[in-house]
């Protein structure tokens, strides 16, 4: 897990595969629908995010380094939103 001001900005999963989940607010998700350097699947996935307990989660699954690359920007405004 990866945190910035006490806020989860994602968690990193690694056993046979690869991923990322972070919380998606209604705020940062608004904020990522209009930010247009977030790659379309992962748009997607931000719009399909799952209400687990009290928080929504977007889980992106990492299967190369072109992936790596599609979710970095996400990551990026994520870290910027919860910094503002």
């Amino acid at each position: 897990m990866y945190r910035v001001r006490g806020k989860d900005l994602a968690w990193v999963h690694f056993d046979k595969r690869l991923w990322v989940s972070l919380p998606v607010e209604p705020t940062f998700e608004k904020k990522v629908l209009q930010n247009e350097n977030i790659d379309q699947d992962i748009l997607e996935k931000v719009k399909e995010a799952e209400d687990v307990g009290d928080v929504k989660l977007a889980t992106v699954e990492v299967r190369s380094a072109d992936e790596v690359g599609s979710v970095l920007p996400l990551l990026k405004l994520r870290h910027s939103f919860l910094s503002a």
